[in-house]
């Protein structure tokens, strides 16, 4: 599982190279790890960096090819659980911060990740 990209979009860093970060690593663990199953999560969407969701649903469509064109990967929308209906990030999900996570945010997460891990698991 990797989740990468929100610190890097969060720093100034275009959507473009948050996936070539991405490809980057694919290719070290095609390098070092071939064949290893690998699922790439979304860039989450957070209040506080609501001002740069264009470059994160960028990143995120880019991450989502990037896993397409790989053997055994699958690319995991945790985006879209933590919108509201009106498209916006859901404040509910995070702390006092609106960036990081608070226990509700972590829940939307585990009921988006659980049927993955499950259908990883019943693979092997």
């Amino acid at each position: 599982f990797i989740y990468a990209g929100d610190n890097d979009i969060g720093n100034g860093a275009s959507a473009d190279a948050v996936v070539e970060h991405g490809r980057a690593l694919l290719y070290k663990i095609d390098q070092f790890f071939p064949g290893m199953p690998v699922r790439i999560l979304s860039i989450k969407p957070s209040p506080f960096r609501f001002d740069r969701i264009d470059r994160i649903v960028d990143a995120n469509r880019g991450l989502a090819a990037l896993a397409a064109a790989r053997p055994n990967t699958e690319f995991v929308d945790i985006f879209s659980s933590m919108l509201r209906s009106d498209g916006r990030p859901d404040p509910s999900l995070f702390s006092e911060d609106m960036l990081h996570m608070n226990g509700l945010g972590y829940a939307r997460w585990v009921g988006v990740l659980r049927p993955v891990v499950s259908a990883l698991m019943a693979f092997n």
